[in-house]
């Protein structure tokens, strides 16, 4: 299980401090905003691998600004808010561990080594707090060995404003086999404390 620190107020001291928080728990599960990646691998040879969730962690500083911003009325920061649909994946995640700071892949591979190249997905809202995106990319003749990470974006231009990088265990794909992605964000407003 993976663990994180949360500060939390302490009137006997009447300051802050920390309580670890482990994954998996009832207090991890309150956390106000989730994020979570599922994949389903199509084999060429018609084989299917679902591997349900795939990651979990972190949504980007970007993104959080982004959600600020168009709460103040940013027209280009509410634009971006409400197109995050462009997938992408890369090679390495296993040995770079998810960061907030993180908003884009460490290294994307073909064929989404390139902006203008993200996979658009499809957007529902399957409850009142849930945004999902799902998107299939198909490996191509370059793409060749492991997939690690993954991230959405807001666009097909710059590739900015990564609304979350996930690193997981690399998923060995050849050519012509596909994963479909499945990126889940829920915002709670349930309070753990």
């Amino acid at each position: 299980m993976s663990e994180q620190f949360i500060s939390t107020p302490n009137a006997k001291l009447d300051e802050r401090s920390f309580e670890k928080v482990v994954a998996g728990t009832a207090f991890e599960a309150a956390r106000p905003i989730q994020s979570k990646l599922s994949a389903i691998v199509f084999r060429k040879d018609g084989r299917v691998e679902d591997l349900g969730v795939i990651a979990t962690r972190y949504v980007s500083t970007a993104f959080c600004t982004e959600i600020a911003k168009a709460m103040t009325g940013n027209s280009a920061s509410v634009t971006r808010i409400q197109a995050y649909k462009y997938h992408c994946w890369g090679s390495t995640g296993t040995g770079t561990a998810e960061d907030k700071s993180q908003d884009a892949c460490i290294t994307p591979v073909s064929p989404t080594n390139t902006a203008a190249a993200f996979v658009e997905g499809t957007q529902t809202n399957p409850s009142a707090t849930t945004f999902r995106s799902v998107a299939t990319i198909t490996a191509d003749g370059s793409t060749g060995g492991s997939i690690a990470e993954h991230c959405i974006h807001c666009d097909t231009t710059t590739g900015a404003y990564g609304l979350d990088r996930s690193a997981f265990a690399a998923i060995t794909v050849s050519s012509g086999d596909s994963i479909q992605f499945t990126y889940t964000l829920t915002i709670a407003s349930d309070d753990p404390t």
